[in-house]
């Protein structure tokens, strides 16, 4: 009878054993390469094939290469097993790294150096040993990662022999992949005590060598010479003349790499400084238009980020890129993402000379179909026009042209860039103010409301319906979604209003104070409130001068927002990394225990998580000093 629960695993072996052993498979290549290949099948499908080991054993004598690597998977896979198992497969591997072929002799010592049983790091080591002294670089650039795989099985056999010493030996060796892989060597192994050691001589030997490597080898060798801190300015000056040829390189991640080698050894020196950076206008502005042409506009992205860096930091004062400002112009077939970096650059790189065409490009812009380009384009014009005083008129008569379109996202990123645009030139009121105030129906986005108010609240004396128009927003709920930020804007704006025309904000008043303190669940905002009412309450002239502030207020030549540039600084140093294209340091968002390499920090708090806490409101205060603060409601009127 038919048995149907029988497992034919057993009959699969049996077939598999008798080809290995049978048939001739050595004057079959093509049959040997089968049969190999369908062990190794079975094996990844879950099935026990560690019967077959002795047979495989034999069939790793073969010169043909590919089965061999097969055979080596199979060998790894199962040579933990048993002990007897391990000392057969390290039998066929110790015979292979002696083999006339220089790809097995690699092939054995790499499959070698990956078993993890306890017992084979002396044979490990004697084949490693052997590597590093073969005549073939392709073995020798092989033993030279053996040295790393043996270094994190045993740490104390690096130490203790002379495989650093060799490392370092092996930097001058003649073949380039040799050389690289040696500093990655050394770096891992001498992790902890800040990686290979950089001297003048080595950065002198890898700059000459750098035309050997290949474009991976050269970014990571720039690296390293960026290490190397000169002891002297004539020093500086010698390695940055030995470099200074690589700014002709094509590719990125070195020409990247070489700036921020530059950047960094002339931060201290100003004048210097200055003339590196327009030096280095013509290599980024090469490499952006070269990935353009070839339509990577991933990597043109890359390399405008850097530039809007090195523009936002250095454009105004040493008037970098001003020459070269149309090769920021939009394209048609260009993402919004580069688009929308190309805009901001124009915005930092604009002068007296070039603005007219600015302008005129950045117009088109405000009508294109994409309003995420649209108000980018707005904001660069009010950064051209805080950046440039003298061209004041022509950018504020540009942007009153915009208001008659009658766009929404249009009319509100032009009532931010006016409201700026007070707070810098005051003086301009009389001409912005009769375009701006009653576009309040006609405007959806919090911030534009904000801003809005925040003008009715230091102009409404010139503004005949301000009262009502603050009226007309007091009417909303402080805790909707995204009201915070007109409600902080509505309390102070409609406070200033009150002393310059009080009969008509003295209910609209009393209408927002009521909300604040008895139905704001945000316990800043609700304690502002309180704030104004008490000081309303105890002396007026008194509130009247916290309120509403001096009318002669110093000029400043930049927003209080803008003065911090403590993050822009370590971004700079941070140049050619994750870092430009998030636009934050990497404390913002790496994990601590990652940031510097050889340093292993187990942080007992999540600092994120820790700071995301503190930011939440305390709703137990909140509520239980509520039912207090009503009773000061009444007491403004």
């Amino acid at each position: 009878s038919p048995q149907f629960f029988v497992s034919s695993k057993k009959g699969e072996i049996d077939e598999l054993r008798k080809l290995l052993q049978d048939f001739p498979l050595e004057k079959d290549p093509e049959q040997q390469y089968n049969t190999i290949k369908k062990v190794i099948g079975c094996m990844t499908l879950g099935i026990d094939l560690s019967p077959l080991f002795t047979d495989m054993v034999k069939i790793s004598r073969t010169p043909n290469i590919i089965v061999k690597k097969m055979v080596y998977l199979y060998l790894v896979n199962y040579s933990e097993n048993s002990q007897e198992c391990v000392i057969l497969a390290m039998n066929a591997f110790l015979t292979d790294c002696k083999d006339g072929d220089y790809k097995i002799r690699a092939l054995a010592l790499r499959t070698l150096s990956s078993i993890q049983y306890s017992g084979a790091l002396s044979y490990i080591q004697d084949a490693v040993n052997g590597g590093l002294k073969d005549q073939n670089p392709y073995v020798r650039k092989t033993a030279i990662m053996g040295c790393v795989k043996l270094y994190r099985r045993s740490p104390e056999i690096m130490k203790e022999g002379d495989y650093i010493e060799t490392l370092y030996m092996l930097l001058k060796d003649t073949d380039a992949q040799v050389v690289l892989n040696s500093v990655i060597a050394l770096n891992e192994v001498l992790e902890d005590e800040g990686g290979i050691v950089v001297t003048k001589k080595l950065v002198i030997y890898l700059v000459n060598r750098l035309k050997d490597f290949n474009d991976w080898g050269q970014a990571l060798v720039i690296e390293l010479i960026g290490r190397y801190e000169p002891k002297s300015d004539g020093e500086t000056v010698e390695i940055l003349s030995l470099l200074e040829g690589i700014l002709t390189y094509s590719n990125p991640g070195v020409l990247l790499a070489v700036v921020k080698i530059f950047l960094k050894h002339t931060k201290s020196s100003p004048n210097i400084n200055k003339q590196v950076l327009q030096r280095l206008q013509a290599p980024l502005i090469t490499l952006m238009s070269a990935a353009e042409s070839g339509e990577n506009y991933e990597q043109s992205y890359v390399v405008l980020q850097h530039i809007h860096l090195l523009a936002e930091r250095y454009a105004a004062k040493y008037k970098l890129f001003q020459d070269d400002y149309k090769h920021f112009f939009c394209k048609l077939q260009e993402g919004s993402y580069t688009k929308e970096i190309k805009v901001e650059i124009l915005g930092y790189i604009a002068t007296e000379i070039n603005v007219q065409e600015i302008l005129n490009e950045l117009t088109e812009y405000v009508i294109d179909v994409n309003a995420s380009l649209a108000k980018k384009a707005v904001n660069c014009i009010c950064h051209i026009a805080v950046q440039i005083p003298t061209m004041i008129e022509l950018t504020m008569s540009t942007l009153i042209k915009f208001f008659k379109y009658r766009i929404e996202y249009i009319s509100s990123e032009c009532i931010i860039a006016c409201s700026l645009l007070l707070r810098k030139y005051p003086e301009f009121a009389g001409a912005l103010i009769p375009e701006i105030a009653d576009l309040h129906n006609l405007i959806a986005k919090a911030e534009a409301k904000a801003s809005l108010i925040w003008v009715l609240g230091e102009y409404g004396e010139t503004i005949k319906n301000a009262p009502y128009v603050l009226e007309y927003y007091s009417m909303t709920s402080p805790n909707d979604f995204g009201a915070l930020n007109i409600w902080y804007a509505l309390l102070t704006a409609i406070s200033k209003l009150f002393f310059k025309r009080p009969r008509e904000c003295k209910s609209v008043l009393k209408r927002v104070m009521k909300q604040l303190v008895v139905n704001c669940e945000n316990c800043d905002l609700r304690g502002r409130a309180v704030m104004y009412c008490n000081m309303l309450k105890k002396d007026v002239e008194l509130a009247r001068s916290v309120i509403a502030g001096s009318e002669k207020s110093e000029k400043s030549e930049m927003f209080w927002e803008d003065r911090d540039s403590r993050d822009k600084e370590k971004i700079e140093d941070e140049f050619n990394t994750c870092s430009v294209i998030y636009g934050k340091p990497q404390v913002k968002f790496m994990r601590r225990e990652y940031i510097q390499k050889g340093v292993q920090r187990k942080l007992n708090v999540n600092l994120d998580f820790a700071i995301e806490e503190a930011k939440k409101p305390t709703e137990a205060l909140g509520s239980s000093i509520s039912k207090e603060l009503i009773v000061i409601v009444p007491l403004i009127c």
